[in-house]
């Protein structure tokens, strides 16, 4: 809620960020996205003509016609869904997202057939194609153009440190393409399906087991990129792939790093999806607002919960029957999505631990029997919750 000061009849606030007028009331800004918790900056009132109305598609509340952001949920007008997949990854500014030239059999770099697209977003077209040389499939995402200096920049960037990123968990980098001033990433093709993907299709949450599997499988991933001092940014049930080894095991997989940052007190560019990230995360994404998404995430996982109630935090434990099943697991992921930051998972290795102890619950534990992590007070944290 802003804070705000009553000036004049005729005056009106701007959004500290892009410093466009704002309502007094609202919560996140219509044209840049930000979250509004500070004071305002009063400036004079400008006549204007009054704009169409629609609504917004996921929280239903009144859009001006023109408007990038719900200035009640935050959702991105700019692509138009109903899952949490269509509230595309935001960039601070925001971007517009523009149509890559490749089509079905066209061939990028003398090498790289392409197959087909397989998805599109905020972020740029991702295609499935196949490297004629090497005889494997690849994605390729398209990132940039003349037309967009932000997506340039982060181009560029990503050469800088997305090669160099090696880890079983992590889809891999293969090569980086410019055709002129368009840029493409290559990318290690993920045989399987993402855990929205899963979801979607059996028409119901995960089990909490399976659900907790998943996140303590992809958690390595994140340790990792903390210690090399990136932060992932868009942690979502979208981004997680479920890949079948030809063994018949399984592994997770983040497939997606063009929202990789290098952690900066203040960067340039911000990335998130609405409903996953950290209240800060829109101007200081760090490995602990990480830790967020993936509360946040396993939340999803387990209940689908609707993102915009609330769009931070969780909801109270007796609304979804998953957390008044499994207290512990609310308890986790009440803490995880603290509305004080500092009272969150600052360490994947915090996280990983409590959640063990809430698997162990789930899967084996019995009344009255303390949790075996390192992080719960036995004398007080039990199967019946006393």
């Amino acid at each position: 809620m802003l804070l705000l000061e009553k000036e004049s009849s005729m005056m009106t606030y701007s959004c500290p960020n892009c410093h466009q007028p704002v309502v007094p009331n609202d919560d996140i800004c219509e044209n840049c996205g930000v979250v509004l918790t500070t004071v305002t900056t009063p400036i004079q009132l400008v006549s204007q003509p009054v704009a169409t109305r629609d609504e917004c598609p996921q929280c239903h509340a009144p859009r001006v016609e023109g408007v990038k952001f719900c200035n009640r949920c935050g959702f991105r007008f700019a692509v138009s869904a109903t899952s949490p997949a269509a509230s595309s990854a935001i960039e601070q500014p925001p971007s517009v997202a523009i149509q890559a030239p490749l089509t079905v059999g066209s061939v990028l770099h003398n090498k790289y057939r392409i197959t087909k697209e397989i998805g599109a977003g905020g972020m740029g077209t991702v295609y499935l194609a196949e490297d004629q040389i090497l005889k494997r499939l690849v994605v390729i995402k398209v990132l940039l153009t003349d037309d967009d200096p932000d997506l340039v920049a982060q181009s560029v960037k990503e050469r800088e440190f997305l090669a160099a990123i090696k880890h079983a968990n992590i889809v891999s980098i293969y090569d980086f393409i410019t055709v002129g001033t368009r840029g493409y990433i290559v990318m290690e093709y993920v045989h399987g399906k993402t855990l929205d993907q899963i979801i979607e299709e059996q028409g119901c949450p995960l089990d909490v087991e399976t659900a907790i599997k998943y996140i303590l499988g992809i958690l390595p991933a994140f340790s990792y990129l903390a210690k090399l001092g990136l932060v992932y940014c868009d942690f979502k049930p979208q981004n997680v792939m479920l890949e079948v080894l030809k063994d018949g095991s399984q592994i997770v997989k983040l497939i997606d790093l063009g929202t990789v940052i290098k952690y900066v007190p203040h960067p340039n560019d911000v990335y998130g999806t609405h409903g996953f990230y950290a209240p800060e995360a829109v101007k200081t994404p760090s490995p602990a607002t990480d830790l967020y998404s993936i509360c946040r995430t396993l939340a999803y996982l387990t209940t689908m919960m609707d993102l915009a109630a609330p769009i931070f935090g969780m909801p109270e434990i007796g609304q979804y029957k998953v957390f008044s099943d499994h207290p512990e697991l609310h308890r986790l992921l009440y803490r995880g999505t603290h509305s004080k930051a500092e009272k969150r998972f600052q360490r994947v290795e915090d996280l990983a631990d409590q959640l063990m102890g809430v698997q162990g619950l789930v899967v084996g534990g019995k009344p009255g029997v303390p949790v075996g992590s390192r992080l719960f007070v036995s004398s007080i944290t039990t199967t019946t919750d006393k």
